[in-house]
């Protein structure tokens, strides 16, 4: 649910949040 395109290493929470970002 959450494929961090610039943060592999962030967190599940961070990483939803940096999706939600990318997607729009």
């Amino acid at each position: 649910m959450g494929k961090p395109h610039f943060m592999s290493t962030a967190t599940a929470d961070n990483s939803k949040g940096i999706n939600h970002l990318n997607i729009g």
